[in-house]
C-alpha cells in the first residue's frame, strides 16, 4: 500500500518541513497542492528547472506522484487560458517526473443542459489528455462538484478514451450519495482510478462535518480493503483540508493517525 499526503494540509510548511514529516511518518509520497501557501505552479521555485535537483535531494526518496492543480473544465473557466495553463503544467510535470495532474470538472449549472455541459467538460479533458500522451503524464478528473455520480463519470470517461486520462476518487464526495454502497460507484470505474483521496466526516442532516481519519462515518476500512482486493495499486492520499478549514488540528497531529489507520489495513 502506497501512502501520501496533500500539502493542502500544511499550507505554511516549506519543502524541508514537508520532507521531514513525510520521512518521520513513513509515507511514500507527497501530493503537491501548492507549497508554502503558493498554489500557482509557475510561482513555486522548488519546481523550476534550476531547483529540481535540490528538491529531489531534500525529498530524498519521497515521490511526488501528483500535482493537484486548480484547473477547471466547466464553462466558468476561460477555456483557452485553461488549456494553455494545462499544457504548461504537463510540460513541467513531464520534465520533473510527476506522473499525475489533478483537474476539476466541475459544475453543471442550473441553466445548463446536462448533456452539453458534460460534452464541454469532456472536450477540455480530451484536449489535455491528448497533449499528455507520450509525456509520461496522466490527467486525472477529481470526483468533485457535480461530477460525483457513476452515470456522469461514465459519460465523461467514455468521451475521453485517451490512455492519458484517469479518475481521482475522493471518497468523501461520493459518500454523500452512495454511503455504504460505495462499490456500486467505483467498480465500473476501477480501470480508470489512479489516485484516491482519503478523509473522514460525520453525516449530518444537512451536509457533513470533517473529522479525524477513522473516527467518522465514511466506511474507510471497507473501501480500502475492497480496492486492494480489486487490485488497486495507486496511492491512498490524506487530504487534510487545513487550508480551507483552519479549525482542523495541525497536520503533524493527523498524519500519524492516518498512517497508523492505513497500515493496520494493509
Amino acid at each position: 500500500m502506497k501512502l501520501s499526503f496533500s500539502t493542502l494540509g500544511c499550507p505554511a510548511w516549506d519543502l524541508s518541513r514537508v520532507a521531514e514529516e513525510a520521512k518521520k511518518n513513513g509515507v511514500d509520497g507527497v501530493e503537491l497542492r501548492g507549497l508554502g501557501g503558493e498554489l500557482d505552479f509557475r510561482k513555486i521555485p522548488e519546481l523550476s528547472p534550476d531547483n529540481m535537483q535540490k528538491t529531489r535531494a531534500v525529498l530524498s526518496g519521497i515521490e511526488i506522484p501528483i500535482f493537484g492543480s486548480s484547473l477547471v473544465m466547466d464553462r466558468s473557466a476561460d477555456r483557452e487560458k485553461t488549456l494553455e495553463d494545462g499544457r504548461d503544467l504537463i510540460d513541467l510535470c513531464s520534465r520533473d517526473g510527476i506522473g499525475l495532474i489533478r483537474v476539476f470538472g466541475n459544475q453543471i449549472f442550473p441553466d445548463e443542459d446536462e448533456k452539453k455541459a458534460l460534452e464541454h467538460i469532456s472536450r477540455g479533458l480530451s484536449d489535455l489528455a491528448s497533449y499528455a500522451e507520450g509525456k509520461n503524464v496522466e490527467i486525472l478528473l477529481e470526483v468533485h462538484g457535480n461530477l460525483t455520480n457513476l452515470a456522469r463519470l461514465q459519460t465523461v470517461s467514455e468521451a475521453v478514451p485517451s490512455p492519458a486520462f484517469g479518475i481521482l476518487w475522493d471518497v468523501a464526495h461520493t459518500d454523500k450519495e452512495y454511503k455504504d454502497g460505495f462499490a456500486a460507484f467505483y467498480r465500473p470505474l476501477l480501470s480508470r482510478i489512479r489516485h484516491v483521496h482519503i478523509k473522514d466526516h460525520f453525516r449530518l442532516p444537512e451536509g457533513t462535518k470533517l473529522t479525524d481519519v477513522g473516527a467518522g462515518e465514511i466506511p474507510l476500512r471497507a473501501i480500502v480493503e475492497s480496492l486492494l482486493a480489486d487490485g488497486y495499486a495507486g496511492y491512498f492520499s490524506l487530504e487534510w483540508e487545513k487550508m480551507w478549514h483552519p479549525d482542523l488540528r495541525d497536520l503533524e497531529e493527523e498524519l500519524p493517525r492516518f498512517v497508523s489507520f492505513m497500515r493496520e489495513i494493509g
